[in-house]
C-alpha cells in the first residue's frame, strides 16, 4: 500500500484510478492500493469458513459502529495514526475478552456473599454475568456482576440461600461490546483462590 507524499494530483481523491489500483482515504491521507483479485466462485477451504463468518460479523458490527454516534465516539479514543473507528471496531469484534482470575472463597451459600472475577478485553468488557447452579444444571440464581471503578475486577453479590452448596457450580460469562464471550465454569469443591493465574 503506497502512501501519497504531497502529490497534488491525488489530493482529496478516492476510488479507482485504473484497472488494478484505487485510492483509499484514511485519516486524511491518500493511499494507493492494489485491487484484490477475487473469484466469485471461490469456496472457503477446510477451516476457513468459521474465520470468514467471524470477519463478516466483524464487518457488520463495524458498520453499526459507524452509524451510531456514541459508539463511533467511543472507538475514536483508540485511533492511532491513519486508523479509523471502523478499523477499531473490526479489531474489537475479532478478539474475545479473557477471564484471568477468580475468587469464590467467600461464597458460603448465604445471601450477600461476594463472588469475584477478573475480566479483560482489548477495548472494554461490557458485562459480566454470574450463574450459580447445581451440578445437574438446576438454577440456584443468576445476575449481573458489578465492575470495579479502578480495576478489571467484577463482583457479584449472592441474593439467595443455597441449599445445595456442596454440589454447586459457578459460571462467569464476560462479554465485550461486540458480544464476544469468555466463559469459565468453576466447581465450588475447588475453593482455591485463583486470582492472578491465567485460566
Amino acid at each position: 500500500m503506497a502512501k501519497n507524499n504531497n502529490n497534488i494530483l491525488l489530493r482529496g481523491i478516492s476510488g479507482s484510478i485504473g484497472p488494478n489500483q484505487y485510492v483509499r482515504q484514511r485519516g486524511g491521507v491518500e493511499y494507493i492500493v492494489n485491487k484484490p483479485i477475487r473469484s466469485k466462485d471461490r469456496k472457503p477451504k477446510p477451516g476457513e469458513q468459521k474465520a470468514w463468518e467471524r470477519f463478516k460479523n466483524a464487518e457488520n458490527y463495524a458498520k453499526r459502529v459507524i452509524a451510531d454516534p456514541d459508539l463511533k465516539k467511543f472507538y475514536k479514543r483508540f485511533i492511532k495514526g491513519a486508523q479509523t473507528e471502523y478499523n477499531m471496531a473490526i479489531s474489537d469484534a475479532m478478539e474475545n475478552p479473557s477471564i484471568t482470575g477468580y475468587d469464590i472463597s467467600g461464597y458460603t451459600g448465604m445471601a450477600g456473599d461476594i463472588l469475584k472475577v477478573k475480566a479483560t478485553d482489548n477495548f472494554r468488557v461490557a458485562k459480566v454475568w454470574c450463574r450459580i447452579e447445581t451440578s445437574t444444571g438446576d438454577l440456584v440464581e443468576e445476575g449481573a456482576a458489578q465492575p470495579s471503578a479502578t480495576s478489571d475486577e467484577w463482583a457479584y453479590a449472592a441474593t439467595n440461600k443455597n441449599q445445595s452448596l456442596h454440589d454447586t457450580v459457578i459460571i462467569f460469562t464476560a462479554l465485550d461490546m461486540p458480544g464476544n464471550a469468555a466463559v469459565i465454569k468453576i466447581n465450588r469443591k475447588d475453593r482455591r483462590l485463583n486470582w492472578n493465574a491465567a485460566l
